[in-house]
């Protein structure tokens, strides 16, 4: 089964309510301006905190996640995405490739945010949402609040901060989400999101 998404990276799609990129950050940004285990949306380079996850929830467009394979280059971001939402392709040939994954968010009525993030806690923090999101019927999206964080340590001695990720509601698609085409599975099947392989 095979998935056509077109979530605004390019620029063409994003619309007017489009706010940026929403990261988590478990350490803090380098530059100090977002402080550790943080949601923030990043807008031209402009970075500011997303309060919004945190007190009300935001919506995810789960009918519209993407999962794949991710690395920094020279060249910038490269993403090696996967066909379904079932399997994992292998991981490429090369360096530095990371599981991760891409979902439009929609904060508050009328802006929306891609969050495209790769590596261990965005992943673990989806996987935990993924037990969630069994309620999925196909026409609601989940409304997601940051309740808390749980610490992760490696065998190597670091460590990082995985958010806690709780579905609070269920509620219609806003229309800013429908400007955004859907995924669509080329045989006309649905994908159960129960099945999310990580």
């Amino acid at each position: 089964m095979a998935f056509e998404i077109n979530l605004g990276s390019d620029g063409s799609s994003k619309g007017e309510g489009f706010k940026g990129f929403f990261s988590w950050s478990a350490r803090g940004t380098q530059d100090g301006i977002i402080p550790p285990q943080k949601f923030y949306l990043n807008s031209d380079g402009e970075k500011t905190v997303c309060e919004e996850i945190s007190k009300t929830g935001i919506l995810f467009d789960i009918y519209n996640l993407r999962t794949g394979w991710q690395r920094f280059s020279g060249s910038g971001v490269e993403w090696v995405w996967n066909d379904d939402l079932i399997h994992y392709k292998p991981k490429p040939e090369g360096d530095d490739w990371k599981q991760g994954f891409e979902v439009m968010t929609c904060i508050g009525k009328d802006q929306t945010a891609v969050w495209s993030q790769s590596g261990t806690a965005s992943m673990r923090a989806l996987s935990h949402l993924s037990k969630q999101l069994s309620k999925a019927d196909g026409k609601l999206l989940p409304l997601v609040k940051h309740t808390g964080t749980e610490p992760l340590k490696f065998k190597s001695g670091t460590s990082t901060a995985i958010p806690t990720l709780e579905v609070v509601k269920w509620l219609p698609r806003p229309s800013i989400l429908e400007e955004i085409p859907k995924v669509a599975a080329s045989d006309g099947e649905d994908v159960s999101l129960e099945d999310l392989e990580f």
